[in-house]
């Protein structure tokens, strides 16, 4: 099934549709059945048991440091792309270093080849 959002304009032909069955799913279902009141009324009367409650304590912090919700946001959005940017640059230079290390390794079996066969024919000659 696919869900399409839509856009609007003033113009029916400039609308614009984003197809959001490819992306990657956000939302855990795996706790449906114990989150959805009916279901929970329907157990608790066929079995007279309650779920299970959170024992842990609420908690409750003045959150005012970190400032606007927006600018919070934002701020966690760029630190991602530079994370992004350095985690490819990392990726970049691994590589290049892979290759080099590559190159060198084979320029040491020619010269180890090389070597052998120049000591092959000095023993051959003496």
């Amino acid at each position: 099934m696919k869900i399409r959002n839509q856009m609007h304009t003033t113009h029916p032909e400039q609308r614009k549709y984003v197809d959001l069955s490819r992306q990657e799913k956000k939302v855990d279902d795996s706790s449906g059945n114990d989150t959805d009141v009916n279901r929970i009324v329907e157990r608790f009367a066929r079995t007279g048991e309650m779920p299970p409650m959170n024992q842990s304590n609420a908690s409750y912090m003045d959150a005012s440091q970190f400032g606007d919700l927006a600018e919070v946001i934002t701020k966690g959005q760029e630190a991602q792309a530079t994370l992004d940017k350095l985690q490819a640059q990392q990726t970049a230079k691994a590589a290049q270093q892979a290759a080099e290390n590559a190159k060198e390794l084979e320029r040491l079996r020619e010269r180890e080849s090389a070597s052998s066969e120049s000591d092959n024919k000095t023993l051959d000659g003496s």
